[in-house]
């Protein structure tokens, strides 16, 4: 009798489970789903989607769907609305500089009546919160930023020029007139650095300089290039008990400078001499602050600030002498814990660098020395997601593992144009969202479900019939093609080629009888799959249990079961009954060896009854019975 042991060793390889639950992994063949989220503005004009902000897990940009200007817009992973037309008609209130606070959208936009001001979205309806300028004026309210006491940003009020207003839920006021009259200081950018918000201003008398506002006054951090020239001072990063950032004292170049929360100072002359240093791009990246510069010897390379020392040159990628010669590290980004840039080598242009704080890798898009100028770094956790230029194929939106796995998007926009796609953004946790022209529907939004692969290749391993993710049973070994639906991306039904190896191990093995005498001959059995293991219940029988050979004259006699497990990853078993009889003692004797033909017929005396006589060669008479 054949008896199945239950599927208890029933599996698939991890890449079936996962692509049955519509997840994707490096190292696979794999086609990404690319797709248009909304024509907004039909047809081939351009909606210009901009702004991407993720509030109350929505995403919210402004967008112009050629009627009604650009306006508020929300996605919700599905459809996009225009959710409020603020300016109503055909002109624009172009809403900009989203910011969540206190569990609202705050963002700068114009109805038409009270010029550019400040509004907020509370998740139902837009509200103009402040008319800093009032009337048709434009207040034009930037740079929103968070500290105690509210939302602080640049406006101008009309009177004052360009000033520091802050927002406390309920109405906003002028903090620090910097410079008094309608001059306005010209706040470019905030960085928060521990109690204080620090900034760059310009008070109408030493030019831009480093200020900060403490929540009580507001003050000149130092007067860095005396005069009315300012330093022009930037790009400030809070980093290790210091806020770091350029600047220029006037005799040494623009370099590199910190505040230390009661002095201002110079943390190195990179160039020295009067020569620009020129640090830029300053991006904070595993506990570390990376920059690019010049020092007059390197050319412009990546360099690094530990908090402590000075800064130092980390890379030299393009080997060599001065300026010009130089790898020029570009658009320095912090994705998931990594730095990533782009710079050249001297032998392949401009590509992607991943740093991880101990060394780089890097991919080579368009080789040779014109490079593919790859930007807009965002990361999903584990990839990079990036736009660059093949040489070929034009600009288009790729991913990288970071070593050697790289995936372009798709050609949005054949024929070597290029779709130029931008504003990546990442709506967790599937998402990367972006513009791009494919060349018919205009510049509209598009979106990169990362989880979703489209002609997927996959190898399948099962111990019996194998059900695909869509439901398609296959019971035997092949290559299938397979349609997944995507219920989350109508548009992204999932095409993949199954190589599937079904592997049905057949546990049948027959011996030449099932009855046996104690004194037959050892058997081997037959067996269909060998190389298994045999066991025989009750205990009694003498066997091999790698071959199932019997040896009967040294076993019991009884009823027994003989059981065969196959060997491998998909293990099944058969069942045989056998029975195994005592041999009966077929010795005799007779009272002589020798007898005449005279004599009386003599009877034997044997020790088992009821058997049958024969004798060799022929001419004995005998009775048989």
């Amino acid at each position: 009798m054949l008896v199945k042991t239950p599927p208890f060793m029933k599996r698939t390889t991890l890449l079936g489970i996962l692509i049955a639950f519509g997840l994707s992994q490096s190292g696979w063949a794999q086609t990404p789903c690319i797709y248009l989220t909304e024509d907004i503005q039909p047809g081939a004009g351009y909606s210009n989607p901009t702004q991407f902000t993720e509030y109350g897990g929505d995403v919210y940009f402004s967008a112009d769907d050629g009627a009604s200007g650009i306006e508020f817009w929300r996605w919700n992973g599905t459809d996009a609305e225009l959710i409020e037309d603020i300016r109503p008609g055909g002109l624009s209130s172009a809403p900009k500089g989203f910011f969540e606070w206190s569990g609202d959208l705050y963002f700068s936009a114009n109805d038409g009546v009270n010029g550019t001001e400040l509004w907020m979205w509370d998740g139902t309806s837009a509200t103009m919160v402040a008319d800093i300028n009032p009337g048709a004026g434009h207040s034009y309210p930037a740079g929103f930023v968070a500290f105690p006491g509210g939302i602080y940003f640049v406006a101008d009020d009309g009177v004052n020029g360009a000033e520091l207003y802050v927002y406390d839920g309920s109405s906003a006021s002028l903090v620090w007139d910097i410079n008094p009259g309608a001059g306005g200081s010209n706040i470019l950018e905030f960085e928060v650095f521990d109690t204080e918000l620090c900034f760059n201003a310009d008070d109408g008398t030493n030019g831009k300089e480093p200020w900060a506002w403490d929540g009580s006054s507001c003050y000149l951090l130092g007067d860095i290039r005396p005069g009315s020239l300012g330093s022009e001072c930037e790009d400030f990063k809070s980093f290790d008990g210091e806020l770091v950032f350029r600047a220029n004292d006037g005799s040494t170049g623009m370099e590199l400078w910190a505040y230390d929360g009661s002095t201002v100072y110079q943390l190195m002359d990179i160039n020295p001499g009067i020569a620009n240093g020129n640090p830029w791009y300053l991006c904070l990246s595993g506990g570390y602050l990376y920059f690019r510069a010049l020092d007059g010897v390197w050319g412009m390379e990546l360099w690094r600030y530990d908090g402590t020392g000075s800064p130092y040159l980390l890379e030299d990628i393009y080997v060599g002498g001065p300026h010009p010669i130089s790898s020029a590290p570009s658009y320095l980004t912090d994705v998931d814990g990594y730095l990533v840039f782009s710079a050249s080598d001297g032998v392949d242009g401009q590509e992607i660098y991943r740093h991880d704080h101990t060394t780089y890798t890097t991919y080579d898009i368009n080789p040779g020395f014109s490079g593919s100028d790859p930007q807009n770094f965002v990361g999903n956790g584990t990839e990079i997601f990036f736009t660059a230029n093949d040489g070929t194929i034009g600009t288009e939106i790729y991913k990288w593992d970071g070593a050697s796995e790289l995936t372009l998007g798709e050609d949005l926009y054949p024929g070597g144009i290029g779709s130029g796609p931008n504003n990546l953004f990442y709506y967790a946790p599937n998402d990367i969202l972006f513009n791009a022209d494919d060349g018919t529907a205009g510049n509209e939004m598009w979106d990169w479900p990362f989880d979703i692969d489209v002609g997927s290749e996959i190898d399948v391993f099962s111990c019996e019939e194998w059900t695909s993710p869509s439901g398609e049973v296959y019971s035997t070994t092949g290559t299938y093609m397979d349609t997944i639906p995507s219920i989350a991306y109508p548009l992204c039904d999932s095409i993949i080629t199954i190589n599937l190896v079904v592997d049905n191990e057949d546990p049948t093995f027959t011996y030449p009888a099932t009855e046996f005498c104690t004194n037959d001959e050892d058997v081997l059995p037959t067996v269909t799959t060998p190389g298994g293991t045999f066991t025989i219940f009750p205990a009694g029988m003498v066997y091999s249990s790698s071959s199932g050979e019997l040896f009967f004259d040294i076993s019991s006699p009884g009823s027994y079961t003989i059981k065969y497990v196959t060997p491998g990853a998909c293990p099944d078993s058969m069942t045989l009954a056998i029975t195994l009889t005592e041999a009966n003692d077929a010795s005799f004797d007779y009272e002589s060896d020798v007898y005449c033909l005279s004599q009386s017929d003599p009877v034997p005396d044997a020790e088992s009854i009821g058997g049958t006589w024969s004798s060799i060669p022929a001419g004995m008479s005998i009775n048989p019975g």
